[in-house]
């Protein structure tokens, strides 16, 4: 007897196949929308390293590090 897909099969498989396509399609767009947009640059481009990158807010340190503190430290001669 051969193998026989019943119609409850495909019906199942196709909701599962139609509910992933639109997860995949609706995934992205919320993650953009979550994030906020900043300028990016080819920071690594002379090491061969193509990707855009951007800082996030207050991740060069020379404003300060907000949230962040330091407290009981002493620098000294090594």
């Amino acid at each position: 007897m051969p193998y026989v897909i019943g119609p409850r099969r495909v019906r199942k498989l196709a909701i599962a196949l139609f509910g992933a396509a639109l997860l995949a399609g609706v995934v992205p767009v919320a993650a953009d929308a979550a994030c906020a947009s900043s300028a990016t640059s080819n920071a690594f481009a002379e090491y061969n390293d193509n990707a855009s990158y951007a800082l996030v807010q207050g991740g060069n340190f020379e404003s300060g590090a907000p949230g962040w503190s330091l407290s009981g430290v002493n620098v000294g001669p090594c």
